[in-house]
């Protein structure tokens, strides 16, 4: 748990046993030639921050850090059109499908939008 933040971690954060799990990393890869090392995503360690900024991509949770996500867009634009391109994702505050022509929901549209707002 953060002292900070009150956010409780569940049994996959392991920012605790970081040490043990990076020893174990490297002792798979130790006498492997470069070209032939492979790492895989379980035998890594999920920080505390990860349990409010992770997405679920194949059933496997990816932690989303935005800082860096920010710089990397800064970095890469070179021009204000790319930025609009960058920038046509947006994160949206509640799940679009729902509110498409096609969508999921079961009730009147307009009754579920007013649960989000």
């Amino acid at each position: 748990m953060s002292t900070a933040t009150g956010v409780v971690g569940d049994n996959t954060i392991l920012c605790h046993d970081v040490v043990t799990i990076g020893k174990q990393a490297m002792a798979k890869i130790q006498k492997l030639p470069f070209r032939n090392i492979k790492l895989s995503r379980k035998d890594r360690a999920l920080p505390l921050f990860s349990m409010n900024s992770t997405i679920k991509i194949d059933n496997e949770k990816v932690v989303v850090y935005r800082l860096l996500l920010f710089q990397q867009i800064s970095n890469t634009k070179k021009s204000d059109e790319d930025l609009k391109n960058y920038m046509q994702y947006e994160l949206a505050p509640y799940p679009l499908a729902f509110f498409s022509e096609s969508g999921i929901g079961k009730c009147k549209q307009s009754a579920l939008y007013t649960l989000f707002k």
